[in-house]
This record gives structure tokens, C-alpha cells and sequence, in this order.
């Protein structure tokens, strides 16, 4: 029995193996992210196996490997991500079926895994008034981490659509600012075979892919600030403090320090967090009667049928009503609230809890200059530091620029 089992473990397959395997049924890395995924998964199963190949696996391993899971404290969906993970990086593999049906029996029943989930809940006036308030007041945050917010709230969309945002695609049409959500080294015209266009990576799906205009005059100086912003950025990235990790996304480090803001000024409560401000904006157009094509394009979803997506789909034009409706939403959580206008600039000082700026205070106390009170790692998650090196956005210098001076391609 010990010779059979030498000559599997010499004959079978690894699980870094089966993740090539994977790899390859899948096109290749195509996205980084989902591939590092898989690939700690299957480095924890090799661990697990401690040198054994797969087809050797038992269902006491899986159910061992359950038990380290919990031991690491992953939650109940995370647990049932992870094993239906394993489950999938082997299924290419023969493995006993006692092992296969233990991926699914150790599972935690879905039932129980959505007992302990939190979705999402949006905002209500108060509380989006008080996080706009709170975050515009913010001294300690690199100032356009307040033009983010902004735009998230009146575009309802994903932070990682804000944040990787070019010059070239915000327009100025002389009523309204258009953003063109579609990716910049995506080809507008499909020449090529889809296995050889690239990828997209900022945008979530292809129904992601959109143009919606936004009304930015619920927000003081959100215009003149996005004016001033085109025409520094050209067609490079509209918001240079911002870096990309190394999935090449911008949106990691600003969602951290905004959702401690989020905790700080309106509630700790987890279903609370910067993306609410979609499930904020949705409600607010259906509540004044937007269509439900329209909202669903606004916020980029599916459409409901073929006809809606190939036959009816909704100009940008079209979707100037449900610009409003949430303009009108993010007017009336501000009404009465006082704030710096967003096109006043400052020098982002780091973070820091005692001296939080609080709802209704126009400025923070400032620190001494060249004070380093806080790490590069709390600088990076708290404000005022995205890149590497841990530079400021240095904004000194650039004032409030109006719309009636700049020149704005549209």
C-alpha cells in the first residue's frame, strides 16, 4: 500500500497543478486578481497534502482543511467560497468520491452563510448629509478624496469607476457633465476577435460600459474643481494622488481611510460603507419615477431583455431626468449644512482621531509642518498618501479656477 502510494504521489498531480490546469481552461491569467486567489488556495491545499498529489486526498483531508480555515478566522462565506473553490480547481482531477462529496458536505449550508452576511443598506438624508458634511470638512483627507465622493453620490457609481477616471473621459456640455465609462486602451470599434481585445480590468462587466451625464450643482465648487481637474489631467488620470496596486486598480487605499470616515461621523454599523452610496442612488430614482431601463443603465446593469439592450437602449440624454433625481437627493441630504466649497485646495495632514475634524467645523487644527506622526502604511489608509513613496498631494498654489476662464472640450 506505502509503494502504491509513493507512485501516486510520483504520478498524480500537484494542486499547483491543477491551478496551471485551471489557468490555462480559463485563457490564461486573464484577471490577476481572481488568479492570486486561486493560486493561495491551491498553496494552502499543497500545504495541507504536504507532498502528496491530489488524487490521493481523503475526506478527512478536506475536512481538516475546513478546520484550518475556521482556525485562520474566515468567516462561514469564506468558508464556502474556498471550498467551493477547491472543489472547482480539482474537478479536472480523479479523486475519490468520498473526497469530491466532502467539499460539499463540510460546506456551511448557504442558508446559514447568509444569516452572518451583510448586505449592503443605503443612506438615509441624515446620514448621507453627515458623511458629505463630514467628508468635505476633512482637512486631513487629500482634498479630492472629496471630489470622489461627490461624483460617487451623484453618479451612483462604483468607486473603482471614479477613481480610475481620465481627463478625456469627463465632457462638459454647457447644462451637465458627461463621464464616459468605458476603458482606455479598450477599442471603440471591435476589429479584433474578442480572445485578442484586451481585457477589462477598472470596469466590472461589459454592461459596466456606459456614458450618463451628472448634475453637479447640489455640491459648492464640484464644478469648477472638475474644470480645473480636465485640464491638468489632459487624457492621463484625472486624479494624480491616487496609485494603482498591483492589480492596477486606484480605488483600494481611498475606500479604506473613507470608510473609517463613514465609521467616525455617521455609524459603525458594517452594512454602512462608501459603495451604500449606490444603493443610496438607486431609490432615489425610482422614487421619482425613473424608468427601470434607465436606472439600470444609470448605475451600470444588465438590461432586463434583448429588446432593452440591442433594439431601445437609452441615450445619455435619455438619462438626464435620473440625473437629477439624485442631484435632488444629495441637494436635500445638504441643505442647511455648512462646508468648504470642493474647489478650495489645502495640504492633506495626516489623520489623526483626536484632532478629527467634526460635523459642522470648516477646518481641522493643522500639525506642525513637517511633523511625522503616523506610519507610511496608517498615512496610506488614513489621507493624504496614496503612492509608494508617501509624497502628498501637493495642491498648494492651485486655486479655485472658474468655468468661464478654462477652455473645456466637449
Amino acid at each position: 500500500a506505502e509503494d502504491g502510494l509513493q507512485l501516486e504521489s510520483l504520478t498524480g498531480h500537484s494542486p499547483l497543478d491543477c491551478l496551471k490546469q485551471w489557468a490555462r481552461s480559463k485563457g490564461g491569467q486573464r484577471n490577476l486578481k481572481t488568479y492570486d486567489k486561486f493560486r493561495g488556495i491551491a498553496e494552502d491545499l499543497a500545504g495541507l497534502l504536504d507532498g502528496k498529489c491530489v488524487e490521493a486526498l481523503t475526506a478527512d483531508d478536506v475536512l481538516m482543511y475546513a478546520d484550518y480555515l475556521r482556525a485562520k478566522g474566515n468567516g462561514l462565506g469564506t468558508i464556502h467560497g474556498k471550498l467551493g473553490i477547491c472543489a472547482t480547481l480539482l474537478s479536472g482531477c480523479e479523486i475519490s468520491r468520498a473526497a469530491r462529496r466532502a467539499f460539499f458536505d463540510v460546506r456551511p449550508p448557504k442558508s446559514r452563510v447568509k444569516q452572518h452576511s451583510a448586505p449592503r443598506t443605503p443612506f438615509d438624508t441624515e446620514q448621507l448629509g453627515n458623511l458629505l458634511q463630514a467628508v468635505f470638512a476633512d482637512t486631513s483627507l487629500p482634498p479630492d478624496d472629496r471630489v470622489i465622493v461627490a461624483l460617487q453620490a451623484l453618479s451612483g457609481a462604483r468607486l473603482e469607476e471614479i477613481c480610475s477616471l481620465r481627463g478625456s473621459q469627463l465632457s462638459w456640455n454647457g447644462k451637465y457633465w458627461c463621464i464616459d465609462f468605458v476603458e482606455a486602451d479598450v477599442p471603440t470599434k471591435e476589429t479584433k476577435p474578442a480572445s485578442m481585445r484586451p481585457k477589462t480590468e477598472t470596469l466590472k462587466c461589459k454592461d459596466s460600459v456606459r456614458a450618463i451625464p451628472v448634475v453637479v450643482n447640489a455640491v459648492c465648487g464640484l464644478h469648477e474643481r472638475l474644470v480645473a481637474l480636465k485640464k491638468m489631467a489632459g487624457k492621463g488620470m484625472l486624479f494624480s494622488h491616487l496609485k494603482a496596486n498591483v492589480y492596477g486598480q486606484y480605488g483600494g487605499a481611498v475606500g479604506k481611510r473613507l470608510n473609517k470616515r463613514i465609521d467616525d461621523a455617521v455609524s459603525k454599523d458594517r452594512r454602512l460603507v462608501l459603495e451604500s452610496l449606490r444603493n443610496t442612488a438607486a431609490p432615489a430614482m425610482r422614487h421619482a419615477g425613473i424608468d427601470a431601463d434607465e436606472r439600470r443603465l444609470f448605475l451600470g446593469h444588465a438590461p432586463s431583455d434583448l429588446h432593452a439592450k440591442h433594439y431601445d437602449r437609452p441615450t445619455t440624454e435619455d438619462l438626464v431626468r435620473a440625473a437629477r433625481a439624485v442631484s435632488e437627493m444629495v441637494a436635500k441630504a445638504l441643505a442647511g449644512r455648512h462646508y468648504p466649497a470642493l474647489d478650495e485646495q489645502y495640504r492633506a495632514r495626516p489623520h489623526l482621531k483626536a484632532r478629527h475634524t467634526g460635523i459642522g467645523t470648516a477646518h481641522a487644527k493643522s500639525t506642525r509642518p513637517g511633523a511625522r506622526s503616523a506610519t507610511l502604511d496608517e498615512r496610506q489608509s488614513n489621507g493624504g498618501f496614496d503612492a509608494a513613496q508617501g509624497n502628498h498631494q501637493d495642491v498648494n498654489g492651485h486655486g479655485a479656477v472658474v468655468s468661464s476662464n478654462v477652455a473645456v472640450t466637449v
